[in-house]
């Protein structure tokens, strides 16, 4: 039954350092967006542009976020397309993090559960 304990609290102990790790990862993290990309192309109002003829405007770039309930379109110029697409990315990465360690807080609820019905 003491080994049993053992092997929980190492179990335990193990799971806290993991959790420590996956949180040093998020705060690599700096560049993160939560948000849309969105690649746009348009047609204008002047008569006789090839727009109208299928070889539209752009592309533009836009990075949308929405807040209650209200969406926000952010102009991205050119230069500045693949930082947003990166954020976007690291956020994603984050969220995967974050799965991760609520899947660890809940094993650890269990084990430590575990460990104090052994003492």
């Amino acid at each position: 039954m003491k080994n049993e304990a053992n092997n929980k609290a190492k179990q335990i102990e193990d799971l806290k350092k993991k959790r420590a790790r996956l949180f040093e990862e998020i705060l690599a993290h700096e560049d993160l967006m939560d948000g849309t990309f969105i690649e746009r192309y348009s047609t204008c109002s002047r008569d006789g542009c090839k727009c109208h003829d299928g070889d539209k405007h752009g592309p533009r770039y836009y990075f949308a976020v929405t807040r209650d309930g209200r969406q926000k379109q952010h102009y991205v110029r050119k230069g500045n397309k693949d930082l947003v697409l990166a954020g976007i990315d690291s956020y994603q990465q984050v969220q995967e993090l974050l799965y991760e360690i609520t899947e660890i807080n809940r094993e650890l609820i269990d084990l430590e559960d575990d460990a104090s019905n052994l003492s």
